[in-house]
């Protein structure tokens, strides 16, 4: 059996396991190797057990996962818990009284989320329960709900992560205790006002919060946000029934904290108009996507140009027929600080050369630049290879029907080549780039640079060029080379 070193840092072994946290067999296998090992295992995978269902999800293949995991909750209640379930006719999974756990696994859990809890209730005990009727199977759930939740509370010390529903959570036994020091809030508008004010008693360093935008307006979300002494980033997304609704008390009082916000990120929704987004003047991270049937009026997005954020270092923009010039001034105006700058909408013309000049000379400390490439204007490319030294990751996106000149782009970048440069990615039709490819990695060899290619389908990469690349893949040039449909959305959609 295999030990950890007497001096060996704990801390490297419980970073090693952390990247195993959706490797499950990987992670049982720790279990064999010492208490300590196991002990970390156990942590990893219960610090966030919901993130599981990315991986194995709650359709039917996964039922035993999940069943395993409700099983050991319900064998980890209290004993008053059990016999409340059992009392009220609750099949329990597995036998629980008199034995004892090894760990005490929901202490570990650092994300409570009801919608999660709910979901693996429901897909188990319609299985166990399958013959009860229909109003026994939800009150069987709302019973398991409810202990389970309650349990959460009261084995953990401090839960920083809530994704909230209709359960009355702030209402439980230890819950002032458990989300005191609650950090990041998931919700939406659909919860009970009541249920938000009992939230707002508790938790006052809330600083990031997620709101999915349903029906209706709340004032019990307002005002929990409105006592919150150090929000700092803030995501708003929008159920497809919510698309015409208002939202006046929570717009405002996120005006009235305009200040306070450093991260906003807007997904398919338009509650924050530019003109509230220009009074957030210590925004460092603004990320908008508006689908083009989510958009009534692109206009108001032209009001973008007037928006003047001097603290801005990350522009993520996906905005359906957006003009490139309308973010000539946006960027023109954030004093040299962006350093992430990435453009994933279609523009409605062809001026990507003027909007690319605006980056070569407003954004010498740029890092990541995803942007159009439409009239093989590689005077502003390498324009903007040699002024951001700092350039780490560069994607090019044209249009299909264009024949880009991929033989020039590669001896630019033998060239050109930033330090610090490991990601390339390609999307249009670029022609076969001849014997520049094998120049421009020997040149990377040289440099000691290590990239990435992301290529969309329609790069014309011949055989001869796939050579090229596995070999200085083996030679540690190459460090992947990945073809998917759109590199931009790919490495950075959401």
């Amino acid at each position: 059996m295999l030990s950890i070193p007497e001096r060996f840092p704990i801390e490297c072994v419980r970073e090693i396991i952390s990247y195993m946290k959706h490797d499950f067999t990987s992670l049982h296998s720790c279990l064999t190797v010492n208490k300590k090992f196991g002990e970390i295992a156990v942590e990893v995978f219960w610090r966030n057990i919901w993130t599981s269902r990315n991986h194995v999800g709650f359709y039917e293949g996964a039922y035993k996962f999940w069943a395993a995991v409700l099983g050991t909750l319900i064998s980890s209640l209290p004993s008053e818990s059990k016999d409340f379930l059992n009392n009220n006719g609750v099949t329990i999974l597995r036998p629980t009284h008199g034995k004892k756990l090894s760990y005490d696994y929901p202490s570990y859990c650092k994300t409570m989320d009801c919608s999660a809890i709910s979901n693996m209730i429901e897909q188990v005990i319609s299985v166990t329960h399958q013959n009860d009727r229909p109003r026994r199977l939800e009150y069987i759930q709302h019973l398991l709900r409810q202990e389970i939740c309650k349990l959460f509370i009261n084995q953990s010390i401090s839960i920083p992560t809530l994704k909230f529903d209709e359960l009355p959570v702030p209402y439980f036994p230890g819950a002032g205790k458990c989300f005191e020091k609650l950090t990041e809030l998931h919700c939406h508008t659909a919860t009970p006002d009541l249920l938000f004010y009992a939230l707002a008693q508790i938790c006052k360093q809330i600083q990031n919060i997620i709101i999915d935008f349903y029906d209706d307006d709340n004032l019990g979300l307002s005002g929990l946000i409105d006592v919150q002494q150090n929000i700092k980033r803030l995501e708003c997304r929008i159920d497809e029934l919510a698309v015409t609704q208002r939202f006046p008390a929570i717009i405002d009082v996120i005006k009235s904290k305009a200040n306070s916000f450093i991260h906003l990120e807007l997904l398919h929704f338009t509650c924050i108009p530019p003109s509230i987004i220009s009074s957030m003047q210590n925004l460092k991270v603004l990320k908008i996507k508006i689908l083009p049937d989510e958009i009534p009026h692109d206009s108001i997005w032209e009001d973008l140009a007037s928006v003047r954020l001097p603290n801005l270092e990350t522009l993520h923009i996906s905005l359906h027929s957006l003009r490139l010039e309308t973010l000539h001034p946006l960027i023109a105006n954030n004093y040299g600080n962006l350093s992430t700058l990435i453009i994933d909408f279609d523009p409605t013309n062809s001026q990507s050369f003027f909007f690319n000049g605006t980056v070569a000379q407003f954004c010498p400390n740029l890092k990541v630049f995803a942007t159009w490439f439409l009239n093989n204007e590689f005077d502003v490319l390498e324009e903007i290879l040699t002024e951001c030294q700092h350039l780490e990751e560069l994607f090019l996106q044209a249009f299909d029907d264009m024949n880009l000149n991929s033989h020039r782009l590669f001896k630019l970048l033998e060239i050109t080549t930033p330090k610090k440069f490991w990601t390339l990615g390609l999307s249009g039709n670029w022609c076969d780039p001849s014997g520049a490819l094998k120049s421009c990695f020997e040149s990377w060899k040289r440099k000691k640079n290590r990239v990435s290619l992301i290529f969309s389908r329609n790069v014309c990469i011949g055989s001869e060029h796939m050579d090229l690349i596995h070999q200085y893949k083996k030679e540690g040039v190459i460090r992947r080379h990945t073809v998917v449909n759109d590199p931009v959305k790919h490495e950075f959609g959401y």
